[in-house]
């Protein structure tokens, strides 16, 4: 209502300018009459920003109008000035609401009768009964043709208030936010979606009004690409936004309109993927990584071996692969159950990782066997490494209140010129084997005399072992 009051006030602003200029020119002084009301629409005008009582000011405004146009009619007697009633009685329908369409009418209805009453001689030559039922007839007509329109237009508001509803929820429920900015008046048009960023201040001359909170490492690229978008062309683009609470990604659809060979607008869409991209991420870390301890799989150790080889500064007699088999790990799970076997499974990725530098890679091949890729170190440092590991894996495990030890088998190869991952695996098995057939818990350097042994614990005996040698277990 605020709205319409200050639309009508302005046109009525406009329309004492042009009804002055028009009685200026043909020097009728006495039309000045309705420019006296002038000063009572300025305090309308003046009041409306804080005025609780909107509906008031509308019957105000109109009150003011018709009584001031009525007096016109009554002193200048003139059928011209009669037809600025009937202007009010259009004027009232911009308010789009019933009532100021009835308070008009009736207005006019009164207005009419009043004038017929006193100067229906001078005004309508005389005038008779017709005349003045032709009058109230035209009055009565204009305002139902009025409500009449005003029924539609609220219908057609309706309906289209509705679907803002539905689109509006649609996109919250997706998390679209879509906008057009209009570089001439730097403006944005934006509808919800995305909550956190509906609640950030935003800057009116960007193409992108949260460029502020884009992620730093982001920021470069989005200016880059709204360069671009400004330029004319269209941008599908993903990026990040840095919140308060945390970070999002975003996929942003920019698409210049370009009208008579300049841009008018900027039709954009900006929708939230941070489920997918962390979907997307838990996807790439499970396709490279064990599920259970988290470490580099089969895949992801193959690949990085393969891309340290085909490196020009690889040195294959500083290179190193280590095979470890956890000894007697079957019993683990026969005596504790495969729970308590998984968490040892997982202590013993956490000790290899933290015993390793960065460069290294530990990965969990499968069951309990694991392998190690060194780099850049002498036999004689890898044999020590080789060793701490042996010590660190054989440290006790506490087990709900006992402490369990297992020991590990430890394989370890150098690798040749042309040897790819499979040999080198296949030769630290080997070495590893070498040790379980020497009675397990222990670490071994590959020689080509292993060849000719067998090369897993099918192909010969375990020598027998009490279990109490294998599992030591205490109270704490």
């Amino acid at each position: 209502m605020k709205e319409r009051n200050k639309i009508v006030l302005q046109l009525i602003f406009a329309f004492q300018v042009v009804y002055f200029l028009s009685a200026v020119v043909t020097q009728s002084w006495i039309l000045f009459l309705p420019v006296l009301s002038l000063p009572l629409f300025l305090l309308f005008y003046y009041v409306l920003p804080a005025f609780p009582y909107q509906r008031v000011l509308m019957y105000g405004v109109l009150w003011t109008y018709f009584v001031s146009f009525a007096i016109l009619v009554l002193t200048v007697q003139m059928l011209s000035a009669f037809i600025f009633v009937w202007f009010g009685l259009l004027l009232s329908a911009l308010y789009r609401d019933r009532s100021a369409v009835l308070f008009s009418g009736a207005a006019s209805v009164i207005i009419t009768s009043l004038v017929f009453a006193v100067a229906a001689a001078d005004i309508f030559q005389g005038g008779s009964w017709s005349t003045f039922l032709y009058l109230q007839l035209f009055n009565v007509l204009l305002t139902a043709f009025l409500l009449v329109q005003h029924r539609d237009m609220q219908e057609a508001f309706t309906v289209l208030r509705d679907h803002r509803l539905k689109l509006r929820y649609l996109l919250d429920s997706a998390q679209i936010v879509t906008y057009t900015y209009d570089p001439a008046r730097a403006r944005h048009d934006i509808t919800s979606g995305i909550p956190e960023l509906m609640a950030l201040p935003m800057e009116k001359d960007a193409v992108l009004p949260w460029k502020a909170y884009v992620h730093e490492d982001d920021q470069a690229f989005v200016a880059m690409i709204e360069k671009e978008v400004l330029e004319g062309k269209l941008r599908k683009v993903e990026f990040r936004f840095r919140l308060h609470s945390r970070t999002i990604w975003v996929t942003a659809n920019m698409m210049p309109v370009i009208e008579k060979g300049r841009l008018d607008r900027v039709e954009a869409a900006l929708i939230d993927i941070t489920d997918r991209k962390h979907a997307e991420e838990r996807m790439a870390f499970m396709a490279y990584h064990d599920s259970l301890t988290k470490i580099p799989n089969r895949t992801h150790f193959y690949e990085y071996v393969s891309s340290m080889q085909s490196l020009p500064s690889f040195d294959p007699g500083r290179a190193f692969l280590l095979f470890i088999d956890l000894d007697s790990f079957k019993q683990i799970n026969d005596r504790f159950g495969h729970a308590v076997g998984d968490d040892l499974l997982t202590y013993m990725a956490e000790r290899l990782t933290s015993s390793l530098k960065e460069r290294d890679m530990v990965c969990r091949l499968g069951g309990d066997e694991f392998v190690i890729f060194l780099d850049k170190i002498t036999s004689e440092q890898a044999a020590e490494v080789g060793e701490r590991l042996k010590q660190r894996l054989s440290e006790p495990f506490d087990m709900d209140g006992k402490q369990v030890i297992v020991t590990p088998s430890i394989g370890i190869t150098g690798f040749d010129q042309d040897g790819t991952v499979d040999d080198m695996l296949l030769e630290a098995d080997k070495a590893m084997y070498e040790i379980k057939r020497n009675g397990k818990n222990g670490m071994s350097m590959y020689n080509r005399s292993f060849e000719k042994k067998p090369s897993s614990s099918a192909d010969y005996p375990i020598p027998a072992r009490e279990e109490s040698d294998i599992l030591k277990e205490s109270r704490v």
